[in-house]
């Protein structure tokens, strides 16, 4: 497998993008011819866009450009995000306002600095499609979108980012990149070829959720490489050319329908196939210049093995964690790379603190991003039976918000005040959430208590003027008289029926009076009790001893 065999498939693959080569090679021309002011031709700002019949060419400055392709019903509009100013201007410019399909060559250069280049859901470009980062730290994003025809990146120089999310393309997708490059594909169809090629610099390429009917050949040059395919189905041939460096290549979950060629040339490098990936057709490993291994494991299977070099069965532990590592792994990476590309879901409640009396609160749910559909929102929270929230929401087609009632439960219990967090969640953006808070208007009723206290423990049946006791609330209130029914068991102690402590007062005295019979009794505990409504019941005792002596007659 000769360097110059490399090369033709690299030609060959990119021969259906020559023309995109020369609308890079001629875009001067095409910028000395702009349109009259009536066609929007404007040459201000940032960065400046053009249309004609034949291209749409947008053009960058140096500065860090932050731009958004998407798509309203019926049009397609390029916005400036974080001050990026579009032909002098901050308003949206209308790329087509009769179709969220472009119909023309479609010409990218972002020029210098850390650019966002991004392209939302329901954008179909039905011409070939280049984009073009040249300088800088750049992210290109393309999220839901759908290419009849060639796409070409070319990251330039830089530690850049591409993501492909929810494509479907009919044409080829081309990648190239002279720096770092971060590549990640999630849920994804491409029926013809993929063909990425990258320079020096640590690359990560990671594919997951996909389906490619074409070759795939993936060159990364020099650098430290992660590959890997996950979950994901290649109809055709791949092939990889790793270059020089201690890179790692591995297949998760996916089926190879054609040929397979890993070629590693120079560096300690891994191969792992694992869990249930097939590769149906011969494999080629390379294991030319280092210590490189070839790790099959799970229910991986593979065709005729042809091994060039004598590559080790057991990968590199350290290599392997650069793929799978649960937040620094090259799978964690591109998962987080695609979500952070998703458009994003935000939520407010208004008003943001409510009292369980006032009925309602207003829940609010904005979507970024391409608004030419209608979407199903999923909204939750934790069960608490203070709040009904619907179970859905849907923002119309063409609005970027919608709202949903919030029914707030006016309950009799003192359960205070509560805040509620609300998660909006769907299919292809980020989720957002929210809180706010519900509080009470039920006050909590105080514990009050009576007590009884008698002056003296005890008192002899005979004395006529018995013992005090003493009635007492503890009420935080005593600006009302409070009546307090009271009572004594064992029948040898007489209390009143009742006694009513005075308004402004807490406590009241009354006098329990023995029972002077002439019985032979033995010392009793008298029960005393004292009850009000409202009130925890009071209780105490007094023992009451006889004043007769026990007469013994002989007969």
């Amino acid at each position: 497998m000769t360097a110059q065999w490399i090369r033709k498939v690299w030609n060959q693959l990119r021969s259906g993008s020559s023309s995109a080569v020369r609308s890079r090679r001629c875009h001067r021309s095409d910028r000395a011819r702009p349109e009259r002011l009536e066609t929007r031709c404007l040459l201000a700002g940032n960065v400046t866009v053009s249309l004609s019949d034949a291209t749409v060419i947008v053009t960058g400055d140096s500065l860090a450009n932050d731009l958004e392709l998407v798509a309203a019903p019926g049009t397609l509009t390029l916005r400036g995000r974080s001050g990026t100013t579009i032909n002098g201007t901050q308003a949206p410019f209308a790329i087509s306002s009769t179709s969220t399909a472009l119909d023309r060559p479609l010409l990218v250069r972002l020029g210098a600095g850390n650019d966002v280049f991004s392209v939302g859901s329901d954008v179909r470009f039905s011409r070939r499609v280049q984009v073009l980062g040249e300088s800088g730290d750049d992210t290109l994003s393309f999220t839901g979108t759908a290419f009849d025809r060639l796409l070409s990146v070319n990251t330039g120089i830089g530690s850049d980012t591409v993501v492909f999310s929810r494509i479907t393309a009919g044409g080829a997708l081309d990648v190239e990149a002279e720096g770092a490059l971060q590549f990640a594909m999630a849920d994804t169809t491409l029926n013809r070829s993929l063909s990425i090629q990258t320079s020096s610099g640590a690359d990560s390429l990671v594919v997951t959720g996909s389906t490619i009917n074409g070759s795939v050949v993936l060159l990364t040059g020099r650098g430290d490489d992660n590959i890997a395919f996950q979950n994901s189905i290649l109809r055709s041939s791949l092939y990889v050319d790793a270059g020089r460096g201690r890179d790692v290549v591995l297949l998760d979950g996916t089926q190879v329908t054609g040929p397979a060629s890993l070629w590693m040339r120079q560096g300690d490098d891994s191969i792992i196939l694992q869990g249930q990936t097939v590769l149906s057709r011969r494999l080629i490993v390379g294991a030319l210049l280092g210590s490189d291994r070839l790790e099959v494991a799970g229910t991986a299977t593979t065709g005729v093995v042809r091994r060039l070099g004598r590559p080790g069965s057991v990968a590199d532990i350290a290599q392997k964690d650069r793929i799978t590592a649960a937040v620094t792994g090259a799978f964690a990476k591109a998962a987080a790379a695609v979500n952070q590309a998703a458009p994003v879901l935000t939520a407010a409640v208004n008003p943001a603190s409510v009292a369980e009396t006032a009925g309602t609160a207003v829940l609010t749910v904005n979507r970024s991003g391409s608004f030419a559909q209608p979407l199903t929102v999923q909204l939750s929270a934790p069960a608490s039976g203070r709040f009904t929230l619907p179970a859905t929401l849907t923002i119309p087609a063409g609005s970027q918000s919608a709202t949903a009632g919030i029914a707030i439960t006016n309950n009799s219990t003192t359960d205070g005040t509560a805040t509620v967090q609300l998660t909006v969640a769907a299919t292809g953006f980020s989720a957002g959430s929210t809180s706010f808070t519900i509080t009470d208007d039920d006050t909590a009723v105080q514990s009050q208590t009576l007590t009884l206290t008698p002056s003296a423990s005890s008192v002899a049946e005979n004395a006529a003027s018995g013992v005090a006791v003493t009635v007492a609330r503890d009420s935080a209130d005593n600006s009302q008289p409070l009546t307090v029914t009271l009572s004594s068991s064992g029948g040898r102690l007489n209390v009143p029926a009742s006694v009513t402590i005075p308004a402004g007062a807490a406590s009241i005295n009354f006098t329990a009076v023995p029972v002077n019979d002439q019985i032979v009794n033995l010392p009793g505990s008298q029960a005393l009790a004292a009850t009000a409504t409202g009130f925890t019941s009071g209780a105490g005792s007094v023992t009451v001893t006889d004043d007769e002596s026990a007469t013994l007659t002989l007969e």
